[in-house]
């Protein structure tokens, strides 16, 4: 089922279930231009994992497996819930959130979250969500991405609105062109699967240092004429003087928006310390290029988006005099993950956690054997290492000092348990015409 909120993009939803709380959307009466989706738990861009249902606490499983990592937090509940969200977005610099309220339709409660929006890997704590109630109200988390000035001041109905003007104004203009092909089909951008399964493995890469990313699909689309055709008299029929000139790039909407995954009522309950991250792609007219598989993520074309909602609980557990860490595999493509602490001179390096699948945070319990000064002195003279569990290298480096920034956050302290979300595309890859280059941040998984 699939229905379009921006013109000239068709949105391919997977239908997601979250451990005995499916949720049939099929009779929802939505607003028109906003998805219809099923709950969250599973990435969109797996099919197999939507057949293997998994808890929030657990993160949606990309290869449908249970490991140790993704296993539900025990702590007792000892307080409210709380909510981080983390700006997880490959393909947009800055995000706001929209909740709706889901019974027979849905109903926007108010404003843009937060106001000013989220630079990426940025974050923002909340211990509610204004005008919800998560113990009975399901909810669909709506992204809008660009130009956030563009609904300056707007309730998140009125941002809705506003931005379907602009995109009906634009199309009406012919500004926005059609990006192709429906969200049934691939992208003629779209890498092989050899590609994909090999292609960036080519050494660690610093946190935005230079990669060889690929030229973008709408340059690369002038393809010469194979000799096929020219042995077949087209080049003499129709000399270049003569052919029309090819139509121009689509241009990007200023400003988009594409609801979410809903989320059942209950999901942000049991006195837990919960993180939310939106991942994958929006999509949509010129957001496509060679690379945008490990961009965005498999399935992605600029019709078929892969926005999904990683929602996970973080361990409340300390140990005296032990740093806590764990680490949520946000990332855009379905890759397992080894996380190391590295030190930049003398020390130890010191492994976080490995063979970590994509939605899931591990270890269950943080990892706290070490204190603080065996990461470094100080912390920020190393380094967070991110490689795929089976490569011999690291694919990605990103200095403490740059995680600890990305997370507003200036050191981290023993007794302590923290989060590193590893967010954007494939691990290595840098920031491209329109993506953000994959990185790390932290957030404090006790916020308040």
């Amino acid at each position: 089922m699939a229905r379009g909120i921006l013109p000239g993009l068709a949105v391919l939803l997977g239908v997601f279930e979250l451990a005995g709380c499916g949720t049939d959307s099929s009779g929802l009466g939505g607003r028109r231009g906003l998805p219809e989706a099923g709950s969250a738990g599973a990435p969109a861009a797996d099919a197999q994992a939507a057949d293997a249902a998994m808890p929030p606490d657990a993160g949606g499983v990309s290869d449908g497996s249970a490991p140790d990592t993704g296993a539900a937090d025990v702590d007792a509940a000892v307080g409210p819930s709380t909510l981080t969200i983390v700006h997880g977005v490959s393909d947009s610099p800055t995000i706001a959130i929209c909740f709706a309220r889901v019974s027979t339709g849905l109903t926007f409660v108010g404003d843009p979250f937060p106001p000013g929006g989220l630079s990426f890997g940025q974050s923002v704590p909340a211990l509610a969500v204004p005008g919800f109630d998560f113990e009975t109200d399901a909810v669909q988390p709506v992204v809008i991405a660009g130009n956030l000035a563009l609904v300056a001041g707007m309730s998140c109905e009125q941002a809705i609105a506003e931005i379907e003007r602009i995109t009906l104004e634009l199309a009406d203009a012919g500004a926005v062109g059609d990006a192709g092909g429906d969200a049934s089909t691939p992208d003629a951008s779209m890498m092989t699967d050899a590609a994909f399964d090999g292609g960036i493995d080519a050494g660690a890469t610093t946190d935005g240092a230079s990669f060889d990313s690929g030229s973008d699909a709408t340059a690369s689309s002038d393809a010469t004429v194979s000799d096929a055709a020219t042995d077949g008299g087209i080049a003499d029929a129709a000399p270049d003087a003569l052919l029309p000139p090819p139509p121009p790039p689509p241009v990007a909407p200023p400003i988009r928006a594409l609801g979410m995954a809903i989320l059942p009522g209950g999901t942000f309950t049991g006195g837990k310390n919960f993180l939310f991250v939106p991942t994958g792609c929006l999509g949509g007219p010129a957001f496509t290029s060679s690379v945008d598989q490990i961009v965005c993520g498999p399935g992605y074309s600029a019709t078929s988006p892969t926005l999904r909602p990683v929602v996970v609980s973080m361990s409340a557990r300390t140990s005296p005099n032990r740093l806590g860490l764990q680490v949520l595999n946000a990332a855009a493509t379905p890759d397992r993950l080894k996380v190391e602490s590295v030190p930049n001179g003398s020390g130890i390096t010191i492994e976080i956690v490995d063979e970590l699948v994509s939605g899931a945070i591990g270890p269950a319990s943080p990892m706290d054997d070490f204190p603080r000064d065996s990461f470094g002195t100080p912390i920020t003279e190393s380094s967070i290492e991110v490689g795929l569990s089976n490569a011999t290298t690291a694919q990605l480096m990103v200095p403490w000092a740059d995680v600890l920034d990305r997370g507003d956050l200036t050191s981290v302290a023993n007794e302590t348990g923290y989060t590193l979300v590893v967010i954007g595309p494939r691990a290595g890859l840098s920031a491209g015409s329109w993506w953000n280059g994959s990185t790390v941040t932290i957030v404090p998984n006790v916020p308040f």
